[in-house]
């Protein structure tokens, strides 16, 4: 049996910056720390078994997933000791005979010798935290101290992850060892020796600072770029070499002023091959992404965010264009997001841009007809509107900084719309990016939290997560004024369709996120009562 031990809330460090919930949960490469953790046994037989906080609600995605993945749930009482904890767990699963794994909801390890039976993981460290450490004494019996040592380099310590032969003798060790969890490992080891197995790599997320640590070691990367992260850069390089120089430009050529909310530019750099590459300050930060589809900040902390992401759409907007901008009148709205939406229909027959479409049941125009008339509600921009702008300001490009109270942004347009180099464009572009972040729930489907339901040619329904929590937030959104603008303007909502309309075709590479993004569209223009902006 697998147990992985996430019955006890995060620290306070971790709720300031998350919320409340259990350390499985937390956000790790856009998915929870526990899907990584079930990832590392999933050629195993093993029964799973999650233990959780009595009252802690899981999410319906998140319940989902467990439940797919056959993970028993064992709610474990406020309080508990790790010894205790653990008794409590085996009793109720009444798991006295089987081989037991027994992991740390907090740690992910990899290279683990799983034909082990009875044994206690170690891996070197050099952070001074108050950790376990084995000793083995002249007859070779293992000895497990707790505290904090002093010494003059790295040392082993135990990294959250053990296998026991016997759980029926583990228990009673434990509970002869006053339910204190590292002396039950003595305990047992008086009669079942343990022996000493080592990881290859060991991730340890159960302090903030190493949290941020493991987390920069999975890093992610799309298609058509590759991200390389170092302890202080990340590299990023493509072999599309215009939109990379334009990105390096906006970073090196954008007002002083605004150059605190963005990672330090560390320059442009040669890569293999016919591909370009620059280099940036690595953040060891989360972006607004992880924070809205995994964390629990209540709305009043998103208030917070969202003044600092209008303390920076209002200082680029006093960089006005020098010159005109084009591509920033409503019937450039309509052509740009009709050739993407022409492009899309050269990719799929399933459905067609000039059928009407059906959503949940109702009735919605075609798709062309859609967008004429989002672009109708989308007036010409006004000379206050061409400034600096980031171009692709959504969350999954915002990191936010606790301690500063200051968004960070990264990976801007860099360009345009007519694809000039550029650090000037239509700020209203920047605020529906925001809003096709928290009202389009864009992340939710990328981080594949919703079930697409395609009933014929054109016909769609989404299945998205809904809850007060995201209600709030987003009531709050259509309660602010970001960067000069009201976010209940019509023309936001309506730029927000045509969004999700001309990124179909980005999307190629996966059918079902691309149709889901489709449906996602068709579900906000519902939303307008048939076009009502």
């Amino acid at each position: 049996m697998l147990l992985i031990m996430s019955g006890a809330y995060l620290n306070a460090e971790f709720t300031a910056e998350f919320g409340r919930f259990p350390p499985s949960f937390l956000p790790v490469g856009n998915r929870r720390l526990y899907q990584w953790q079930l990832d590392l046994f999933k050629d195993t037989s093993d029964r799973k078994v999650m233990s959780l906080p009595a009252d802690f609600v899981v999410p319906e995605t998140d319940a989902r997933i467990l439940a797919e993945a056959n993970v028993e749930i064992v709610r474990t009482p406020e309080g508990l000791r790790l010894g205790e904890a653990v008794v409590f767990c085996l009793n109720v699963c009444r798991a006295y005979d089987e081989p037991l794994r027994l992991l740390h909801g907090d740690t992910l390890v990899y290279g683990v010798d799983l034909s082990v039976p009875d044994a206690v993981f170690v891996s070197p460290t050099r952070e001074y935290y108050d950790w376990a450490e084995p000793r083995v004494d002249e007859t070779g019996k293992v000895h497990i101290h707790e505290g904090l040592f002093q010494g003059s380099g790295s040392r082993d310590v135990l990294c959250g992850f053990f296998a026991f032969s016997e759980p029926a003798l583990l228990i009673e060790s434990i509970l002869k060892s006053g339910n204190n969890f590292v002396q039950g490992l003595n305990a047992y080891s008086d009669i079942r020796p343990l022996e000493l197995g080592r990881v290859t790599d060991w991730l340890d997320f159960g302090h903030v600072q190493l949290y941020y640590q493991s987390k920069s070691r999975m890093t992610t990367q799309r298609s058509f770029n590759q991200l390389h992260a170092t302890k202080r850069a990340v590299v990023k390089s493509s072999d599309d070499t215009g939109k990379i120089a334009a990105e390096a430009n906006w970073y090196e050529t954008i007002p002083d002023n605004l150059r605190a909310y963005t990672p330090a530019f560390m320059g442009s750099i040669d890569t293999p091959g016919d591909r370009r590459g620059y280099r940036i300050e690595y953040l060891y930060l989360s972006t607004l992404s992880e924070l809205f589809v995994f964390g629990r900040l209540p709305p009043f902390v998103w208030s917070q965010i969202l003044s600092q992401c209008d303390e920076f759409l209002s200082l680029a907007g006093t960089h006005a264009s020098p010159a005109p901008v084009l591509g920033a009148e409503s019937s450039s709205y309509l052509t740009k997001t009709m050739a993407r939406l022409e492009d899309f229909q050269c990719m799929t027959s399933s459905v067609h841009i000039d059928a009407p479409c059906t959503y949940a049941g109702k009735a919605l125009p075609s798709m062309r007809r859609m967008v004429e008339l989002c672009a109708e509600a989308i007036p010409d921009a006004a000379p206050a509107d061409m400034s600096v702008w980031h171009g692709d300001f959504c969350f999954s490009n915002i990191f936010y900084d606790f301690r500063a109270h200051q968004i960070r942004t990264i990976d801007p347009r860099g360009r345009d719309f007519s694809g000039k180099p550029s650090i000037f464009g239509d700020r209203r572009y920047d605020v529906a990016k925001l809003a096709h972040s928290i009202v389009g729930r864009y992340d939710f489907i990328i981080a594949g939290h919703s079930r697409l339901v395609h009933g014929g040619r054109n016909d769609f329904n989404l299945e998205l997560p809904a809850n007060t929590y995201l209600e709030a937030i987003e009531d709050r959104f259509y309660q602010c004024e970001i960067g000069g603008y009201r976010m209940d303007e019509p023309w936001v909502m309506a730029m927000t369709i045509t969004l999700f309309l001309s990124m179909l075709p980005l999307h190629a590479d996966n059918d079902v996120r691309q149709m889901s993004l489709l449906a996602n569209g068709l579900r906000l223009f519902a939303q307008m009562d048939g076009g009502s902006f």
